[in-house]
């Protein structure tokens, strides 16, 4: 599934649910990382689509921007 076709209108449970059936489980664990870490439904949809390893790293950088208060 290409970028441009992912539909992520909406709130990040429905996206969840929209595709849950197409993410993998480290996908899945690194967008509720996001959530419990507070991250904004903005953020964590900005990754949403990536490969886990990918989604991972931005996750782990928009935590550290919020620890430094670059938001």
């Amino acid at each position: 599934m290409q970028k441009q076709e992912w539909d992520l209108s909406g709130t990040l449970n429905e996206c969840i649910l929209r595709y849950a059936d197409k993410l993998s489980e480290p996908q899945l664990n690194e967008i509720l990382l996001g959530m419990e870490a507070g991250l904004s439904e903005k953020q964590v949809k900005s990754y949403f689509m990536l490969p886990a390893e990918q989604m991972s790293q931005y996750r782990r950088a928009y935590q550290f921007s919020r620890k430094r208060g670059w938001q």
